[in-house]
């Protein structure tokens, strides 16, 4: 056989391989259901606030955004004391200028989840008693008058 008979036979071979069909063998229907679960975190918050900066120069070939940086300067600090998340923090943001750079610092609670547990009746109501005053606050606040 010559090399381009052989060619074309495998082109063939390997179209009529490629297409394949999808059988369904049964008709499904979308099921509309949500299971929620309520957990509650006990914290163990330190009592002494923790500062972490981090600061840069210039770059035009590295464009990062200030929230990129809070986020990253955010995660080292807790990774450095060993905490799991930031109670309270606080960022200060220095920028020195076009093309001088700046500075991120971040300063707040660490603290670290010791425990979890299913919501009690007990929190549900506080819970619902805290959002009801949230809400009650909004309310009020978005109250208009025309004259």
């Amino acid at each position: 056989m010559k090399k381009w008979q052989l060619c074309l036979m495998c082109a063939i071979v390997a179209m009529l391989c490629s297409c394949s069909t999808i059988r369904h063998t049964a008709h499904t229907a979308p099921v509309n259901t949500t299971v929620t679960t309520f957990t509650v975190a006990d914290l163990d918050v330190s009592p002494q606030k923790s500062t972490k900066t981090y600061s840069w120069s210039y770059n035009p070939f590295r464009r990062v955004s200030i929230e990129t940086v809070k986020t990253n300067t955010t995660a080292q600090m807790l990774n450095e004391v060993g905490a799991d998340i930031l109670v309270e923090p606080e960022y200060i943001v220095e920028k020195r200028g076009l093309f001088r750079g700046g500075s991120v610092t971040v300063i707040g609670f660490p603290a670290k989840f010791t425990g979890f547990h299913t919501m009690t009746p007990e929190e549900a109501e506080i819970v619902k008693n805290a959002s009801a005053g949230q809400d009650k606050k909004n309310r009020r606040h978005k109250r208009f008058w025309i004259f």
